[in-house]
């Protein structure tokens, strides 16, 4: 029996690649790959997370506290599956501001998830000259709702709760140019990327 398993992780925050394979042993043709035989699953995350609080001005200050996440999973079994999608957010922004002698606080929250599944199909590519592999899922789309709220301290009046549809488009689980290790019955990894901007925020 042939399997798979992989998990890939993004998270937007320090900069670190990671693979860990070994070469394998034995000379391979692409027909070893065809997809109808590989049975496993998948995982893709991708996370953005982002925190920050400050003087905006002399008279403003502002803060806010961001994170939305991408989970994209599939299972496979003989080349075919169910792959499933999910979009989730969650926003908190609030400033406090001194107009004429007067304090303005206003708070912001922002927040909703998204879902999609649907059937899906693996794909293979072995390059026999540098003997790595790469690997394909279809990923659904995905439809939701969030629901946006906004409080003002000192105002006259705060806008009623605005609900609105979320989603995703269609996309892709891709891992590539991964060497083959000794077992060529067995594709498995787990690749973790990480970013941080320059001032550590997102």
């Amino acid at each position: 029996m042939k399997t798979f398993r992989f998990t890939i992780f993004v998270l937007c925050c320090l900069f670190l690649k990671c693979f860990i394979f070994t070469a394998a042993s034995q000379k391979l043709t692409e027909e070893h790959f065809e997809k109808d035989e590989w049975n496993g699953s998948i995982t893709f995350i991708y996370r953005t997370i982002s925190k920050h609080s400050g003087a905006y001005s002399e008279y403003i200050h502002k803060s806010h506290d961001l994170f939305s996440e991408l989970r994209m999973e599939a299972t496979i079994t003989k080349g075919l599956g169910v792959a499933t999608s999910t979009f989730t957010k969650r926003e908190q922004r609030k400033s406090s501001e001194q107009i004429a002698g007067k304090t303005y606080e206003t708070e912001e929250t922002d927040g909703g998830e998204s879902k999609g599944s649907a059937p899906t199909e693996l794909s293979i590519m072995y390059m026999e000259e540098n003997n790595t592999y790469s690997i394909t899922v279809p990923t659904p789309a995905t439809t939701g709702t969030a629901t946006r709220i906004y409080n003002c301290k000192g105002c006259e009046k705060n806008p009623e709760p605005n609900t609105y549809s979320i989603g995703q488009d269609e996309s892709l689980i891709m891992v590539e140019d991964q060497k083959l290790g000794t077992n060529p019955n067995i594709l498995a990894g787990e690749i973790v990327d990480k970013h941080e901007n320059e001032n550590g925020e997102i």
